[in-house]
């Protein structure tokens, strides 16, 4: 066993032979400035050193050198000195010593009994002091990265969100089952990346760093950093071709390579059967109904939604049954209910308004298991209603999973408001709100679940939300709230029909940059002229959400 494992392992982390195509780096325009290299390549710190260690958590598995970072955070009044000027020396200097990159794989099952070497994942435990040294080159890279990495990748990146791409596909998904008519079809192709983040080609990573414009010094320091490390779309046969060609182009640069068997294809109903066979033996894949679940959650969302989110449910109810209730005081099992039961359904929640009637059962299942002393079934001596009252109020602070939804699906809809430059936020604009911003937003006409979901908080974020004035150059009158009274910060003078879409900067005085008092008098009565003048004006900024 011990001879297949290192044998797959061998051939798994074995360099490929990738391509050589000129016109493909050669087209990729530079991206980072010769300021952002110079912030790069300046020296660095002691403290870069200490916060990138101070960022780890302390009770990781060790690696060769047999140490955790929780050590090093310990007496780092002791050794600190000595390794952040170990590390510094590395980095600067480009020259790693012995041993210092040497990494331990340990291998966990997936499932109850292993049958292949896939069914064990790898994790790799390298030496803390080459962890930190990692982690501050990461760091300097974070800031620059939003501008070199692709908007549709929405992980890993600050202020992008996961679940942004699991609306995107989920809009898509939709459309591609309303389409149901005309003469052309429309597919969707869903690829499996075999191991992404493990298959890329040292080369091809060399080449790609230098195109975006990353100095070659940057760029020998990431190289050394990774490469000395040693382990113990539609629906047509020509453009599926193209599509094809993309793909081998892109599998022989990088040496990252498409998992066919587990990758598919789904089309729109009005796609011709024989479209459908030539478009998926081109591409390899298999077809299917739909693309079922993307990153864990369903993507097709039809009229049966308590048998779709069923799986909740049964994850819930399978998870609480496996608990000993005798071994268990109340306050073990209040423990239970709010660190593991009733996070569980927080990822679907965050995207999907469940239905009622999946909340209730799962309010059920956990009041049923608070309620069981495993023997003879207590009397329920309160609702769970009271339960999840506040404590200071005389309640135990289980969550109302109604209220935690519709507030998971309340950060979508802050986002929606306030990062209307994101692409979820531009696909769901030009698809639901196309002439306004989602202040404005109504829900419309056949539209996907996850908008209605979206829209379900809507009017909880947005009768919440005010204007800050700056330029006043984005912010309507009339139609939005601006005002600063908390009982009713809109304008209260009737609006003339003339000036519906008038903004506020208006009423500003351009030269002085302060409120105009003549305008204010002769537009709005007294008590609207005593709110607005009492508003801060900021010329140089743009109105902004709060």
């Amino acid at each position: 066993m011990k001879n297949i494992i290192l044998q797959y392992y061998k051939c798994f982390f074995s360099a490929g032979t990738p391509g050589t195509e000129e016109d493909f780096f050669e087209g990729i325009v530079p991206r980072i400035t010769q300021a952002q290299n110079e912030f790069l390549l300046r020296p660095f710190e002691l403290d870069e050193v200490k916060s990138a260690l101070f960022a780890m958590f302390p009770d990781k598995a060790p690696g060769p050198d047999g140490m955790n970072s929780g050590f090093y955070q310990h007496i780092w009044d002791v050794v600190g000195g000595d390794v952040a000027s170990f590390i510094i020396n590395c980095v600067e200097s480009c020259d790693f010593p012995p041993g210092l990159t040497e990494t331990n794989i340990f291998l966990i099952p997936k499932k109850k009994t292993p049958e292949y070497v896939t069914d064990l994942r790898p994790i790799a435990l390298s030496n803390v002091v080459y962890r930190v040294m990692a982690k501050m080159l990461a760091n300097r890279m974070k800031p620059l990265m939003e501008g070199v990495i692709s908007e549709s990748q929405s992980a890993f990146i600050p202020d992008r969100l996961i679940t942004d791409n699991i609306l995107l596909a989920a809009e898509v998904g939709h459309f591609l089952n309303r389409k149901q008519c005309g003469v052309g079809g429309w597919s969707v192709l869903k690829l499996d990346m075999a191991k992404a983040y493990d298959r890329v080609e040292w080369p091809f990573l060399r080449r790609m760093m230098l195109a975006l414009g990353f100095h070659a010094g940057w760029v020998e320091l990431i190289m050394k950093c990774v490469t000395s490390v040693s382990y113990n779309i539609q629906a047509k046969a020509e453009e599926a071709t193209e599509v094809k060609r993309c793909l081998s182009i892109y599998e022989n640069l990088s040496g990252q390579a498409v998992n066919y068997h587990k990758s598919n294809i789904c089309y729109s109903r009005n796609t011709s059967d024989e479209d459908r066979q030539i478009v998926a033996q081109i591409l390899g894949v298999a077809h299917a109904p739909n693309y079922g679940k993307y990153l864990g959650l369903p993507s097709f969302i039809g009229r049966h939604k308590k048998a779709v989110f069923a799986y909740v449910e049964d994850k819930i109810r399978q998870r609480i049954g496996s608990w000993n209730k005798k071994l268990l005081s109340q306050a073990g099992k209040e423990i239970l209910l709010k660190t593991v039961a009733q996070s569980m359904p927080t990822f679907s929640m965050s995207v999907f308004l469940l239905p009622v009637s999946v909340c209730t059962t799962i309010e059920m299942t956990m009041n049923r298991y608070w309620w069981d002393s495993g023997t003879d079934r207590r009397i329920h001596w309160k609702a769970w209603d009271n339960l999840c009252v506040p404590k200071k109020y005389g309640g135990l602070g289980f969550k109302d999973l109604r209220a935690f939804n519709l507030a998971m699906l309340g950060k979508q809809a802050w986002r929606m408001l306030t990062k209307s430059d994101s692409l979820v936020a531009r696909v769901y604009k030009a698809r639901y709100f196309p002439r306004g911003s989602f202040f404005d937003a109504q829900v419309g006409n056949n539209l996907s679940f996850y908008w209605r979901s979206i829209m379900a908080a809507k009017s909880i974020i947005c009768g919440g939300v005010r204007r800050r004035i700056g330029n006043g150059e984005s912010t309507f009158i009339w139609t939005h709230p601006w005002l600063r009274r908390d009982h009713d910060p809109m304008i209260q003078t009737e609006i003339p029909i003339q000036l519906k879409e008038a903004k506020v900067a208006g009423l500003i005085d351009q030269q002085t940059g302060v409120w105009d008092p003549s305008i204010l008098i002769d537009l709005f009565q007294p008590s609207d002229v005593a709110e607005i003048v009492k508003i801060p004006i900021s010329p140089e900024y743009n109105d902004t959400w709060y």
